[in-house]
């Protein structure tokens, strides 16, 4: 099953809902056999939408960027974009994509197609060449 569902329900597994118990439940051999099934699934369709569409301009996170000393917050779903495209296996780049309102740096994330590390940093090396290097908000 999961890991950590079965060391957090450890004692009370009377008080999980017969899903959730089933998952605890579960041998780990049989999730990790149906993850890397559904993962191969996932990539052969990648991989078909960008014979079409080679390289994939994203977002790097899912919201602008935060000075450093705000509070710390949970990264797990800001971070989803850079996530998925590991997860993949697919070859990508962060160059400077502007400014936020705030002044603080936005990245664009280039995705290209696996084996292919030529065609992304060629297309980022034009985004970097025409959006300029990232400089702070001068302090007036």
């Amino acid at each position: 099953g999961v890991p950590e569902i079965a060391y957090l329900s450890e004692g009370h597994l009377g008080l999980l809902t017969p899903l959730v118990r089933d998952e605890v439940e579960r041998p780990v051999e049989s999730v990790l056999g149906l993850a890397t099934e559904e993962m191969q699934k996932i990539r052969a369709a990648t991989a078909t939408f960008m014979e079409q569409w080679p390289l994939l301009l994203m977002p790097v996170d899912s919201e602008p960027a935060f000075l450093y000393d705000e509070p710390w917050r949970p990264r797990a779903d800001i971070e989803a974009c850079c996530r998925a495209v590991t997860l993949l296996g697919l070859p990508s780049v962060v160059v400077p994509g502007g400014t936020s309102v705030e002044g603080l740096p936005i990245g664009v994330q280039l995705v290209g197609r696996p084996h292919h590390e030529d065609e992304v940093l060629t297309a980022a090396a034009v985004i970097e060449t025409a959006m300029g290097q990232w400089r702070p908000a001068s302090k007036v």
